[in-house]
C-alpha cells in the first residue's frame, strides 16, 4: 500500500484534524482534538491514497476507547483532485513516503 504525509498547516491538514475532532469517538471529551490522556494524544500517522483513501490516526491511550486506538478519516475530494492535477499521484508500484507491511503470519 502506498502512503504519503499531508503537509502541516495545509487545507487538508485542517480538514482532517477537524473531522477527527468531530468524530463520534471524541464527542464527549472536553478537548476532542487532542483527547489527552496520561500524556498521550492523537497522532497523525500517514495518508493512504489507493484502494480506500484515508488519513490514519492513532491514540496510544484514548480516554474512552483504551490503548492503541486507531481511526481512519476520509481524504477530501479536493485533496485527491489537487494531487491528480499536479501530477503528484504516485503510480501503484511507487512509494510516496514509506511503506509498511503486515508482519502477522
Amino acid at each position: 500500500m502506498n502512503y504519503l504525509l499531508v503537509k502541516r498547516d495545509s487545507d487538508e491538514w485542517y480538514f482532517m484534524w477537524n473531522l477527527l475532532a468531530a468524530h463520534p469517538c471524541n464527542e464527549s471529551l472536553p478537548f476532542p482534538l487532542t483527547a489527552l490522556c496520561l500524556g498521550e494524544e492523537w497522532q497523525y500517522m500517514s495518508t493512504s491514497i489507493f484502494e480506500r483513501p484515508a488519513h490514519h490516526f492513532r491514540h496510544r491511550c484514548h480516554p474512552l476507547h483504551g490503548y492503541n486506538f486507531r481511526i481512519e478519516i476520509p481524504v477530501s475530494y479536493r485533496f485527491m483532485k489537487k494531487l491528480k492535477e499536479r501530477g503528484e499521484m504516485p503510480k501503484t508500484n511507487q512509494i510516496a513516503c514509506f511503506t509498511t507491511r503486515n508482519t502477522k503470519g
